[in-house]
């Protein structure tokens, strides 16, 4: 007798008393197990257990480990081939293999990943990252990996963290509506519109919202990826370019910098659908990088202005004096060039004589 294609310890036991000329009360006589229940395991309607199968052992001399190997590969088929067990098992399966791509931790944080639902979770990471299968996921992670470690040489480097932060941006941007069209021609203006709202640091971040989002630009807040201090990110999908940031640093030089950066890479390196700009303090900086930091620098004081400024700054002590004056002159919040100072010169517990808090 078989079932689902494999020998049974039913029929193995009918053999045996056939053998024998036995019948199945004397081995119920034998064994002390009612004749009913070993005519449901002969007929396959009961499992052997393990003390059924030492007492057919003792009374048949067929190995108790030999009738209990068959009863387990026929439970391991039935597992198999149940429908419910099988659906678990794929996204388990599915799940060893994104998790190898993805920051649990991230994806948890923002609700995305829930004890037990396997599957679930492999289908809401596959629609945050917009594929579909378990490959394409891994294709692309393999991909981008050495770009976003070189994001982050001198830090823990952490590129699943940055992976999934990349993507979750990506993910939020294409849910927000924007019906107003992009224009290279208005960044210009756009930039010093910038710089008077951050000179006047009032409801900063609304009217930062406000004159980005009028140029067609999407701006989005979404918090830092794990341990990797990303500030910022600029790509582009669809009809429109988004700019990122987390407010990582909540000062108004990082957050003004950060925006600048990333208006930068829209209009100096942004193309539609290509690669997308990340912002990481400690990261290899490339000639995009370098372009970007000179657009948010120039914006706030001319090159010539600065290396003048610079000049005069010998004394650290009184520095935020001539800062002053400078800032006053050119309309730009005086933290900004502050900030700048401490950066360029790594005077960094100089004491902070400017309002630094985002309004």
């Amino acid at each position: 007798m078989e079932q689902d294609g494999l020998i049974t310890v039913g029929s193995v036991v009918m053999q045996i008393l056939e053998e024998r000329a036995m019948k199945q009360s004397e081995l119920a006589e034998m064994t002390g197990i009612q004749k009913p229940i070993i005519n449901d395991l002969i007929k396959g309607k009961r499992n052997m257990t393990a003390e059924t199968a030492v007492l057919f052992e003792a009374a048949l001399g067929v190995s108790a480990d030999y009738l209990m190997n068959i009863q387990t590969n026929i439970d391991l088929e039935r597992a198999r081939k149940n429908p419910k067990i099988a659906d678990k098992v794929g996204g388990a399966t599915a799940w060893s293999l994104v998790k190898d791509c993805v920051s649990v931790s991230i994806l948890k944080s923002k609700g995305l990943i829930n004890d037990g639902d396997m599957k679930g979770n492999v289908q809401r990471v596959f629609d945050v990252f917009g594929v579909k299968s378990e490959d394409e996921i891994q294709s692309r992670y393999e991909k981008e990996h050495d770009a976003l470690y070189r994001k982050s040489t001198k830090l823990t480097t952490d590129t699943k963290a940055l992976f999934t932060w990349k993507y979750l941006c990506i993910s939020q941007s294409e849910k927000l509506e924007m019906d107003k069209p992009f224009s290279r021609d208005a960044i210009d203006g756009l930039a010093q519109e910038l710089k008077t709202i951050f000179r006047e640091n009032r409801n900063t971040i609304e009217r930062t919202q406000e004159a980005v989002e009028a140029c067609g630009i999407k701006l989005i807040h979404e918090e830092k990826a794990g341990q990797v201090p990303v500030d910022g990110m600029s790509f582009w999908k669809g009809a429109n370019p988004t700019i990122v940031y987390t407010k990582r640093l909540k000062t108004i030089d990082n957050f003004a910098f950060t925006i600048m950066h990333e208006l930068g890479h829209v209009k100096l390196h942004l193309e539609d659908d290509g690669e997308a700009m990340i912002n990481v303090d400690g990261g290899d900086i490339d000639d995009k990088e370098k372009e970007a930091n000179n657009f948010a620098n120039n914006v706030f004081i001319a090159p010539r202005e600065w290396a003048a400024l610079m000049a005069r700054l010998w004394n650290p002590y009184t520095a935020h004096v001539l800062i002053k004056k400078e800032a006053d002159q050119i309309g730009v919040n005086p933290q900004i060039l502050f900030g700048r100072y401490m950066h360029e010169t790594g005077l960094y517990r100089l004491r902070r004589v400017f309002e630094t808090d985002i309004k």
